[in-house]
């Protein structure tokens, strides 16, 4: 979970974010079959269930 949490920690604070950047692809992978992150023509960003998920493990507080 440490990955996966620090990929949806990456697309909280920093919007959609570009495949080369990603800090893990696997993890991307999983969260988008999980329905938490949503992909497209090489960018990557959470879905609504991925906010709230990132707001249940108290991300708000950083985001700037």
């Amino acid at each position: 979970m440490t990955a996966m949490r620090d990929t949806i920690h990456q697309l909280f604070i920093n919007g959609p974010t570009w495949d080369g950047n990603m800090v893990s692809k696997p993890d991307r992978d999983q969260g988008v079959k999980a329905g938490l992150i949503d992909r497209a023509e090489g960018f990557n960003w959470l879905t609504y269930s991925g906010v709230t998920l990132a707001l249940e493990l108290g991300f708000a507080g950083e985001k700037k």
